[in-house]
């Protein structure tokens, strides 16, 4: 990869990075942050998932349970409602992930 495309790639993945951030409670739209790159959906998730270390989707799951945590160790906010928060559908699931991550 010549570093004109390296640039664009890595100017395009930065771009989404900061829509996951600034959307982190929506869903992710691949197609939209595709569109937004000027690549296939397809193309854009390989390039995406290969200079971020991860998925679209899996940065933005992420980020929500790193909130998460954040807000259990810092509020007293009850579990299932910061659960419901970072977009599980029930406390179990949430501590699942929350177990598999920390």
């Amino acid at each position: 990869m010549g570093n004109d495309a390296r640039g664009w790639y890595d100017r395009a993945v930065r771009h989404a990075v900061v829509d996951v951030v600034a959307h982190l409670d929506d869903a992710v739209d691949l197609d939209a942050l595709a569109r937004r790159a000027a690549t296939s959906t397809f193309h854009f998730h390989r390039i995406f998932r290969a200079m971020a270390g991860e998925t679209p989707l899996a940065l933005s799951r992420r980020l929500r349970l790193e909130r998460a945590a954040h807000q259990l160790s810092t509020t007293d906010k009850p579990v299932t409602s910061i659960a419901f928060d970072a977009g599980y559908d029930s406390h179990e699931a949430f501590t699942r992930a929350f177990k598999a991550a920390y």
